[in-house]
């Protein structure tokens, strides 16, 4: 049983550190989409999905250890969760450290889902401003038009210096 319960740690734990390691990549990401630097944002989505692939290796090694064991789980890498498997260990100080790291896990999970939805933000911020300068440069008609005080301006075309669709 010690063998069995040292290996779900250890996997839970390298599970833990791949998703530490996405927050760091989420955050460099961020820094990436302010700086506009789109070489940096490819290198990061690469790494990012080799550690979502990683995940779901380390989902199917921990499925395979409950299988090993005997433990009925009816789970797909697909459908795992952490807090089933918790659920499935016999109530041991082995128990408590796999959930004290569940909850590190889903804390971190979190922070990534924080930190995704703030770059989602930023992305799609720039890609107005890029509409809106494409907007300016090619002279839509149908956007607002924006004089050189920044305001929208009723009038004529040629008093206008920029347009975007609000």
């Amino acid at each position: 049983m010690e063998h069995f319960t040292d290996r779900l740690e250890t996997l839970i734990h390298e599970k833990l550190v791949c998703y530490r390691q996405l927050t760091a990549l989420l955050e460099a990401d961020r820094q990436a989409i302010l700086a506009m630097d789109v070489d940096s944002l490819w290198r990061i989505t690469t790494k990012k999905n080799e550690i979502a692939r990683q995940i779901e290796r380390l989902r199917c090694k921990l499925l395979e250890v409950l299988d090993l064991q005997g433990i009925v789980h009816s789970m797909e890498p697909a459908s795992f969760r952490l807090s089933t498997l918790v659920s499935l260990l016999s109530k041991t100080r082995d128990r408590a450290r796999i959930e004290a790291m569940k909850i590190a896990i889903d804390a971190q999970k979190d922070e990534i889902q924080g930190l995704a939805s703030e770059n989602k933000r930023y992305i799609n911020d720039y890609l107005k401003v890029v509409g809106d300068v494409m907007s300016t440069i090619v002279k839509m008609s149908g956007q607002d038009q924006y004089a050189f005080s920044g305001k929208i301006c009723e009038g004529r075309e040629s008093n206008h210096f920029i347009r975007a669709k609000v």
